[in-house]
């Protein structure tokens, strides 16, 4: 008579459940990381239900060199997150963050100590590192596509968000702006036939000196901009005080509206765009233009922060 085994996935199941006790046990005995502490074990629970996780029988095995590297491969390339909505932007993983892909990594490596595994050799990453430089056939590619989308007749266009995009890099192309100097980017710096502007610079560091610095815009930039300034106009209608920022938002914000409560109200499309609304609008639509552009001969996928454009286009930089 032969002895029943325990199959594979009960024996995953126990291990997960091993793990979730000690992650527990942890976050009792040090309440301040209980958030962060759960927050390791709901990613758990989702890379075990994706089959994510290598077999492992025990704990130990959960926690071994290879299996902690694939479950810190799947998490920081997104792949764990728990919002449905959250995870993909066209299709593709949002990976985490730098500091969140620093905060798991030291909380897993605490974990690990409790069962004294060795932790894995990972990847040479710098958590901090900034994003690849922008090549000069990058900025010779991006160009050319705001010169053809410059020329499309007014059906052509595209939506109001990708028009005020399209706007933005030109402007940053011919300005080097950063998305500091494009937040505080006000219609009347523009000339009258708005082929020149001033811009406001705010070097980083507190006793910094603000600056002005005056440049003439291109061509394609005069028309893109002009596009930009009838759908601006379209949005401006409803909003009351200050009308004066170049970009402004596309959508109504805030967290209510009068009906659930009247000191919760909705801001109205026009008002002017915020740091947050700033970068999200240009990681969004830089995630747009890499997939439009990838068929391209010769391009290369852009970095989602417009410093790195900025960068790459200052004097003596491309």
């Amino acid at each position: 008579m032969t002895t029943p085994t325990t199959s594979a996935p009960t024996q995953r199941a126990r291990a997960m459940a091993d793990l979730r006790t000690v992650l527990e046990l942890l976050a009792e005995q040090v309440p301040t990381r209980a958030h962060h502490l759960r927050w390791i074990a709901t990613e758990y629970t989702a890379a075990d239900r994706d089959d994510l996780l290598p077999p492992a029988a025990t704990l130990e095995e959960l926690l071994a060199p290879p299996a902690v590297l694939t479950f810190i491969m799947a998490a920081e390339h997104g792949l764990l997150r728990t919002a449905p909505t959250a995870r993909t932007t066209l299709g593709q993983p949002h990976p985490s963050s730098p500091a969140t892909n620093y905060q798991r990594r030291l909380l897993l490596r605490e974990l690990v100590a409790v069962v004294a595994q060795p932790f894995p050799q990972l990847p040479d990453t710098n958590f901090c590192a900034p994003q690849p430089d922008i090549t000069s056939a990058q900025i010779a590619h991006l160009r050319r596509m705001l010169e053809y989308h410059s020329l499309l007749t007014d059906l052509q266009r595209g939506y109001d968000d990708w028009q005020r995009h399209l706007a933005m890099v030109s402007m940053v192309l011919d300005t080097h702006a950063s998305s500091g100097d494009l937040q505080r980017m006000r219609r009347q710096d523009l000339s009258a036939d708005h082929s020149h502007i001033s811009v406001h610079r705010k070097p980083p560091g507190r006793y910094s000196a603000p600056s002005m610095t005056h440049h003439a815009l291109s061509h394609t930039t005069v028309i893109l901009l002009d596009n930009w300034l009838a759908v601006r106009a379209r949005l401006m209608t409803a909003v009351r005080g200050g009308r004066d920022a170049l970009w402004v938002s596309l959508v109504p914000s805030g967290n209510g509206t009068v009906l659930d409560d009247p000191e919760h109200y909705v801001r109205p499309p026009g008002i002017t765009l915020q740091a947050t609304g700033l970068h999200r609008a240009w990681r969004r639509n830089t995630l747009g233009l890499n997939v439009l552009m990838h068929a391209e001969p010769g391009w290369e996928p852009l970095p989602y922060r417009c410093g790195n454009l900025a960068r790459a286009i200052r004097p003596g930089t491309a």
